[in-house]
């Protein structure tokens, strides 16, 4: 199981609503979206409830940094068969839980139209009770520990988690990622991961 934050190039063109339209989208193909989950939110439907987190982000006026965040949980294809929805669920939350976003409003959608399915999780920054941004520091460091407890946890097949990354070797691929499509797929550091972060990316930069 891997855990990768895919980010925009540019924050003005980051926006909750194109990314939920496209995480949701079966683009014609039935497996792609096999379920979707909207959690901390009072709407119930993805159409409110997406409406409500935009609502939420506009009263943050301040922040200058990006208020979506989209993370991906890719799983090795020896687990797919076991990637029940209950379990899919519970993944979804606790490592949503782990990484201190357990509190924020977000729509989850499992896609299983490749190789390695996998989850997308759309989350608002902003605090719905606070209203301020929360954006957990070294992200990519609870992001692993997440993923390797979660392993451990439901028995899935072990992974390399980054855990041995030096900080300066953090700050490299932080700029690496904001350069664009190649520094994307060598992050990952899997050939059909990096197929479905190269084609996340280049969808939501067109829109």
């Amino acid at each position: 199981m891997i855990s990768k934050e895919i980010k925009m190039n540019d924050v003005s063109k980051s926006s909750f609503g194109r990314l939920v339209e496209y995480i949701t989208d079966h683009q014609g193909n039935e497996l792609r979206v096999q379920d979707v989950k909207i959690t901390n939110c009072n709407s119930t439907t993805l159409k409110d409830a997406v409406a409500e987190i935009l609502a939420t982000q506009m009263v943050n006026q301040r922040t200058k940094l990006d208020k979506t965040l989209h993370l991906m949980l890719s799983f090795k294809q020896e687990d797919a068969a076991r990637l029940t929805p209950e379990l899919r669920e519970k993944i979804e939350y606790e490592y949503c839980q782990r990484i201190g976003l357990g509190n924020n409003q977000r729509i989850s959608a499992f896609h299983g139209d490749t190789d390695n399915p996998h989850i997308h999780i759309a989350i608002n920054k902003i605090d719905p009770k606070t209203f301020i941004i929360n954006n957990p520091k070294r992200l990519w460091k609870a992001m692993a520990s997440a993923c390797k407890a979660i392993e451990q946890e439901y028995n899935l097949k072990l992974d390399n988690h980054g855990f041995e990354k030096t900080k300066s070797q953090d700050r490299v691929n932080d700029a690496e990622k904001m350069s664009g499509k190649q520094t994307l797929c060598s992050y990952i550091q899997k050939i059909e991961n990096c197929k479905i972060m190269e084609r996340v990316s280049s969808d939501l930069q067109r829109t």
